[in-house]
């Protein structure tokens, strides 16, 4: 296949345009507690690097399909989501990664990753709040004078092509940001609703006799309502330094 001995550990040209795609499968949880959001996600990342070029040995196919352990036989922009929490490669049954070389020396690597990214939480409306959460993607080992993400316009999606200055040098970043809005169903029938209704039944011991021992019923009984739902609803938040929207609905 090769003209010539290849180097794994050289720069294909010198500099390599990397041209990256990204599905998202699923998102499957965002946690409040620890300000982050999971998902699963397709990522093709594709580069031309003249060494892979068969074309012209007139092959009758213009693309082969490789095994992955193949690829570190290779060279690789070390791309990689840098503020992610955690990464993996789903294995299951096998490696979920597949890699295709064509006769030009075009390289097409596509693998199914397993994410955890930071969000930002914004508590002060909650539960009618917003979250951000956001994915940055850039070569680990090289900078822009190395490898770099050609410019590209996504529609119905939060995008960014940032440049990030280390004592290195500049690198290319590539960040997807995922808006979120809360869905306040849950809250209204959990701790609006039964925290209106406990207030009406408490308004019933001013109907009520002074001596009616029934009158000091209704309202520790009101009261320690009030406390076991607002406890509810903060053992699933994160502790803030600042008051919520729904605190000030408990506390009034």
């Amino acid at each position: 296949m090769y003209k010539y001995i290849y180097n794994r550990h050289k720069i294909p040209n010198g500099k390599v345009n990397v041209i990256v795609e990204v599905w998202v499968q699923e998102i499957t949880t965002i946690s409040d507690i620890t300000s982050d959001f999971q998902l699963d996600i397709y990522i093709s990342e594709s580069w031309y690097d003249p060494g892979m070029a068969f074309a012209y040995m007139e092959p009758c196919k213009q693309n082969m399909s490789l095994n992955s352990v193949l690829l570190e036989k290779l060279w690789g922009p070390a791309n990689c989501f840098i503020n992610s929490k955690t990464a993996s490669i789903h294995n299951s049954p096998f490696p979920n990664i597949f890699f295709m070389i064509y006769a030009n020396g075009t390289v097409w690597i596509n693998y199914r990753l397993k994410l955890t990214g930071p969000c930002v939480l914004a508590l002060e409306t909650f539960p009618f709040d917003n979250v951000t959460c956001s994915l940055t993607f850039e070569s680990f080992n090289y900078g822009i004078t190395e490898v770099c993400f050609p410019l590209m316009t996504l529609s119905n999606f939060n995008f960014r092509y940032n440049f990030k200055l280390y004592p290195a040098g500049l690198w290319h970043e590539l960040t997807m940001e995922f808006k979120f809005r809360r869905r306040a169903g849950w809250y209204i029938l959990q701790a609006y609703l039964p925290s209106y209704i406990t207030i009406c039944i408490s308004w019933i011991s001013f109907a009520l006799g002074k001596n009616i021992p029934a009158r000091t019923m209704l309202g520790v009984n009101s009261l320690l309502s009030m406390t076991f739902l607002f406890g509810n609803i903060i053992k699933s938040l994160p502790r803030v330094s600042y008051i919520k929207g729904i605190d000030v609905w408990m506390l009034s």
